[in-house]
């Protein structure tokens, strides 16, 4: 019994801090646009690919490539909203949503392309892929790693957006972009940085998921869907809030796990989704 808790709560930590690390940036961007990130599965594709290929041909570990990756996300989220989502932005939602799709169509298209289909595995080759016993039950020291990781990324996420001011900005354009202009913050120039940090968060969490992950050409697909259920329960604006609404998810997909099969968690998910949509539509933790 004390193996099985063991487990369940390992399950559950680790569970925890992936879905928080998947859903900041797409929270971070609902709270700025005011729309879902349909783009978002295209940069953790794109992440997950760009970890890949420095590994494959300069045998740089993930955890490196995921360093690496910051400038060259934030420069491509800052520019695909700078030069695109902002002139949309004036006219409807409903275009700024048909271009994000058309995007992340030509995302995956592109990849296609480029890596064919086939999934691709880094994984088995990396230095920390063997498994640690921790009370009895045998951990595979790559989630420990990866753990870690994300624990660290969410720190500093959270400091960045309730220690800084520039976290502070973002947070004021967030929450009344008007009266934030009023303040002297130059709205339109948040909305830029904050779109390249949704970015960065989403491409990181690519590169490192890699670790211990297949990718292809749907890689973010699966884990855009957990992320849009994440933020919509945390309020759709509430980036602190992702980590409880995370915990949540979590504890009850590692309960339901000993009851129903696998194939079926996601239902069990989806179902408490609903119910919590139908009595509290604004989300759990909107401020």
């Amino acid at each position: 019994m004390d193996g099985l808790f063991l487990s369940l709560f390992l399950h559950f930590i680790f569970l925890s801090s992936t879905y928080a690390l998947m859903a900041y940036g797409m929270a971070l961007i609902c709270g700025i646009m005011r729309i879902i990130n349909v783009l978002h599965a295209g940069f953790i594709m794109f992440g997950g690919y760009f970890a890949y290929a420095l590994f494959i041909y300069y045998g740089i570990d993930p955890l490196i490539s995921s360093i690496i990756l910051i400038p060259v996300a934030f420069i491509l989220g800052f520019s695909i909203h700078r030069a695109l989502l902002a002139r949309l932005a004036k006219t409807s939602i409903q275009m700024t949503l048909l271009l994000l799709f058309a995007l992340w169509i030509i995302a995956q298209n592109l990849s296609l392309l480029l890596f064919t289909a086939d999934p691709r595995m880094i994984a088995s080759r990396l230095p920390y892929a063997f498994e640690i016993n921790l009370g009895g039950v045998n951990v595979s020291f790559q989630r420990i790693v990866l753990l870690c990781a994300f624990t660290l990324v969410s720190f500093l996420t959270y400091m960045l957006l309730n220690r800084t001011m520039l976290g502070k900005a973002i947070r004021g354009t967030s929450q009344d972009e008007e009266a934030a202009s009023y303040c002297g913050v130059n709205t339109e120039l948040i909305k830029d940085v904050a779109f390249g940090i949704g970015t960065v968060l989403a491409s990181i969490f690519g590169a490192l998921a890699t670790i211990l992950y297949p990718i292809d050409p749907f890689f973010g697909t699966v884990f855009q869907f957990k992320a849009f259920v994440i933020t919509v329960l945390a309020g759709m604006e509430n980036v602190i809030g992702v980590f409880i609404a995370s915990m949540m998810i979590s504890a009850i997909e590692s309960i339901a796990g000993f009851y129903v099969k696998f194939g079926l968690l996601d239902i069990v998910t989806y179902v408490v989704f609903l119910v919590v949509l139908i009595i509290w539509p604004q989300g759990l933790f909107r401020r």
